[in-house]
């Protein structure tokens, strides 16, 4: 069951790349939506209000009478560093500035925050799935994405739900199209045999819409297409459909016949339906056919 545009009040805490289609896509829909953003955004639709505010430090005050109908939270942050302290700057110190706010607004529903599938400590190989309990993430930021859902689950309790979400990809996010390009002409050496997983940005964008507009969303959700494949592969499509020279991957991919023993295979729970794109070929084809056109 999804909810009616006259039950939700959608706090939107970040608006990237991620959370601005969402925001708009609710908005234009008839939701009420308001977003928080550090810097001055120009590309909201109309109807959305904006508080051009740091989330760290946000009170019921800085939301006025909008603290008195807002339903739900959404957090989708990036930090500003890869490093621990970047991360605790502000994954950690966002979702606690929402645990002392959430007490000061009454109609709050739920909280939802994008997490990611680094969680999962993970790195042999495995196969994981929503059921798989989580090995201890060793990477200090990894530890502090699950510190910020630990935060967020023992404050809210049922009213929280948390989306891993694996690799994004996308037409603005090309970084594996310039590593296909620097192996084709050697001018990198072929990757190690390693399992790789994405989402398509934009079925990331639909598949949030679809969790937070529902009744009853799940308390965790596995964002992946559940296709995991050799990053090798990825390479080795991407440089044959951009016209490269194969042979680096030819060899690479001769070499790399065994299943890797790295990284881990995600099988997620969304509804295939959600996805546009249910595997990396047909993303790719999408961002490539996106670039030639450019």
């Amino acid at each position: 069951m999804t909810i009616t545009t006259d039950q939700a009040h959608y706090l939107m805490i970040g608006v990237g790349a991620i959370g601005l289609p969402l925001a708009n896509r609710l908005a234009t829909d008839g939701y009420r939506v308001t977003a928080v953003s550090r810097s001055p955004k120009t590309d909201l639709a109309a109807s959305i209000g904006h508080l051009c505010a740091d989330a760290r430090t946000l009170t019921a005050a800085d939301l006025g009478q909008a603290r008195h109908t807002i339903s739900h939270v959404v957090i989708i942050v990036t930090p500003s560093g890869m490093d621990e302290q970047a991360y605790r700057d502000s994954y950690l110190a966002i979702a606690q500035a929402v645990v002392r706010l959430g007490t000061d607004l009454p109609n709050l529903q739920r909280v939802v925050y994008v997490s990611s599938t680094g969680v999962y400590g993970q790195h042999a190989g495995e196969r994981i799935d929503i059921d798989t309990p989580l090995a201890p993430p060793t990477s200090a930021t990894n530890q502090v994405l699950l510190q910020t859902e630990q935060t967020l689950q023992a404050a809210f309790g049922t009213r929280c739900t948390i989306v891993r979400a694996s690799g994004i990809y996308g037409r603005e996010r090309r970084r594996l199209l310039a590593m296909a390009r620097d192996i084709a002409i050697g001018a990198r050496p072929a990757t190690s045999n390693n399992w790789s997983n994405r989402i398509m940005d934009r079925d990331l964008v639909n598949a949030l819409y679809h969790i937070i507009t529902a009744a009853a969303p799940l308390p965790v959700y596995l964002a992946t297409d559940s296709h995991p494949v050799p990053l090798h592969e990825v390479l080795a499509f991407i440089a044959a459909y951009m016209g490269l020279d194969t042979a680096n991957f030819a060899s690479q991919n001769s070499a790399n016949h065994v299943a890797p023993t790295t990284g881990k295979r995600l099988y997620g729970n969304l509804p295939t339906d959600w996805l546009e794109y249910p595997d990396y070929q047909a993303g790719y084809r999408d961002i490539l056919t996106h670039s030639k056109a450019e």
